[in-house]
């Protein structure tokens, strides 16, 4: 399609294609259901060469710049310094909106095949690799936004868990064997 065009024609329609492109992947990844962009699977889905989110900050340091990089998908933006604040179910929001923007990211990288095909050989490659760079940090720091998002998810499970255990035995009995009646409200300790 490219392969005749002039380098500077060639340029301004890709630059036309990629805006297309990202709209069109903007639109899928905002469309797709719950169920598709679900943290528990594929491609969204935690893995063991991952280590926990370990590889991440072992290879790329990502811990020190993911909090910079805007991950948002439909103006929520995830904030990383509230995130302690946050109830389970804005965890789980925020997790979707990590997945959300991982399968945006990736359908953007994409475009390097469709570069490739319509292009001459190297300009193609080099317009294909500017945007799949382009991408590559958010897909990085959203996987690893994931496991922040996951690992705190987890604590404030054990949390209302622990709470509900105390809730629902709010006396402990000093003996079990005991058979008296003497037991202590947990308020008494408080």
């Amino acid at each position: 399609m490219l392969k005749s065009s002039t380098l500077g024609m060639a340029l301004i329609i890709n630059i036309l294609i990629i805006c297309l492109w990202v709209f069109v992947s903007f639109v899928i990844a905002r469309s797709a259901s719950s169920k598709r962009v679900d943290y528990r699977k594929f491609p969204y889905r935690v893995y063991n060469w991952e280590k926990k989110g370990q590889f991440y900050t072992d290879n790329f340091d990502v811990g020190a710049w993911y909090g910079v990089l805007p991950i948002k998908f439909n103006r929520e933006r995830i904030d990383y310094k509230k995130i302690e604040e946050a109830d389970i179910a804005r965890l789980k929001r925020y997790i979707t909106i990590t997945c959300r923007s991982e399968l945006f990211n990736i359908l953007n990288c994409l475009y390097f095949i469709f570069a490739v095909i319509i292009n001459i050989p190297y300009f193609g490659f080099i317009i294909g690799s500017i945007v799949v760079i382009g991408n590559i940090p958010f897909i990085i720091a959203n996987r690893f936004a994931r496991f922040v998002l996951l690992n705190e998810m987890v604590r404030k499970r054990r949390e209302q868990e622990i709470e509900s255990y105390i809730a629902s035995n709010n006396s402990i009995a000093l003996d079990d064997n005991d058979n008296d009646t003497d037991s202590y409200s947990i308020s008494d300790f408080e």
